[in-house]
């Protein structure tokens, strides 16, 4: 179906506005791990790799694990014992570069006399953009649209607040992925999937059609 009008307008807008701001990928270095060779707990370790600072981390779950953060990048790693990790932070315009990003790890993980496999899988692709007005959110409230969840912000009984200010519309189209809509008229989308960036800007695409089509957004916009 052609968008036509204020839709096309709006999608446009939601295209030329595309930024990439996160990847995150999982998978494992083949081997266990003792983290007492890697770092020690209550501090961080310099390994002597030129990128690289450990801290040993113990999660409120009970799970233990090395974080290393890439120094000069955006990126953490997390390892768990299991030799299991979880890299978070990677903004890159090439899919391929993340395991340019492990190496450093993979350098350091064999100065104390590991031998890693590496394999590496995106888990989720982030994207933000945004449109030239902001949005009447509480026109959510109630709305019969298949896949959305208006979320506004709940007071607690002892003071503060939780949630934010927007909705979560689930994609009917591209399974795992989700929009947020925020009332200063900025999205988020996030479950992207792809092994290349030109694939996940595609998906990408595709949400941005899907939020034209399927939300109200002239009835929301608050161009004054």
């Amino acid at each position: 179906m052609r968008l036509r009008g204020f839709a096309a307008q709006a999608y446009r807008h939601l295209v030329k506005n595309l930024e990439l701001a996160n990847v995150c990928a999982a998978g494992t270095f083949g081997c266990l791990f003792s983290f007492s060779r890697i770092t020690s707990a209550g501090r961080a370790i310099d390994t002597g790799a030129p990128f690289l600072t450990y801290y040993l981390v113990n999660t409120p779950s009970g799970w233990q694990l090395a974080e290393s953060r890439v120094k000069r990048t955006t990126a953490t790693c997390m390892l768990f014992a299991t030799g299991k990790f979880i890299l978070v932070g990677v903004k890159t315009r090439r899919i391929s570069e993340i395991d340019e990003v492990l190496e450093p790890v993979v350098d350091d993980l064999r100065r104390v006399g590991y031998e890693p496999k590496l394999e590496c899988r995106i888990q989720n692709i982030i994207f933000r953009t945004s449109l030239p007005f902001k949005l009447d959110i509480s026109l959510l409230r109630g709305a019969r649209i298949r896949g959305l969840t208006y979320e506004p912000i709940r007071r607690l009984r002892h003071g503060g607040t939780a949630g934010f200010s927007g909705a979560r519309y689930r994609s009917q189209v591209l399974p795992h992925s989700s929009v947020l809509v925020f009332a200063s008229g900025k999205l988020v989308y996030v479950g992207i999937r792809g092994d290349t960036i030109e694939k996940a800007v595609g998906e990408a695409k595709t949400l941005s059609r899907e939020v034209v089509t399927r939300l109200p957004l002239k009835k929301m916009a608050m161009l004054n």
